[in-house]
């Protein structure tokens, strides 16, 4: 079980024993209305204080996660050499090249950079399953359409490359990524561990050119 996990079963759990902790005196006063709001009140206190307490920890486990994965895309090695990591070729007049199924995109509008996204094929033994990294769009140019592009760019590439499926990880937190992942017809396989955090996977199969 994850912090996250056992957190929300500590939370439930404190909560019921408050309740069976003010339940007896609750009947016991029944006919007293003045005792049993404040019994009332003192009840409902004590679960709001644990509900605050819970979205604190939630907030802070957001805030652990995004930091872990700014970390390992800053200081990591797949984003410290893409050459190497997606096995890509710089040819004379320094145009970047792929050289199989791993490939890196960059999106650019109006001469700035507005996201990148990556295909990995380095990371299992499976030849038919790519798995999609670092999908990112800058916030100035969100909701343009940019993920959209890069990951139907990054599709037909793998369906050029006979790849028949890809998939993808992201966190419960992260609902707007879900959602949009959900919308192009991923689907949600199951979950992996990340440093400690049970996140989702999603999978999409892909349907392959017959030659």
């Amino acid at each position: 079980m994850t912090m996250y996990g056992a957190f929300r079963v500590i939370y439930i759990a404190v909560s019921l024993v408050a309740f069976l902790q003010i339940l007896p005196s609750f009947l016991a006063m029944r006919g007293d209305t003045l005792v049993m709001m404040r019994w009332t009140q003192a009840g409902i206190g004590v679960l709001c204080s644990l509900g605050s307490l819970y979205m604190w920890y939630q907030r802070r486990q957001v805030q652990l996660l995004f930091r872990i994965f700014l970390d390992e895309g800053m200081e990591g090695e797949e984003l410290k050499d893409i050459i190497k990591t997606y096995n890509l070729h710089i040819t004379e007049s320094g145009t970047c090249l792929s050289t199989g199924p791993s490939n890196f995109w960059v999106a650019e509008i109006g001469g700035e950079f507005a996201g990148c996204i990556g295909l990995n094929k380095n990371l299992r033994t499976d030849a038919t399953v790519g798995d999609v990294r670092r999908l990112f769009v800058t916030p100035a140019h969100q909701g343009k359409g940019v993920a959209k592009k890069l990951m139907t760019t990054l599709t037909l590439h793998a369906r050029y490359h006979k790849l028949h499926a890809l998939e993808i990880t992201t966190s419960d937190y992260n609902q707007a990524a879900l959602r949009f992942y959900k919308r192009i017809g991923w689907k949600v396989t199951g979950r992996t561990n990340y440093h400690g955090f049970m996140i989702l996977v999603l999978r999409q199969e892909l349907k392959v050119d017959i030659d």
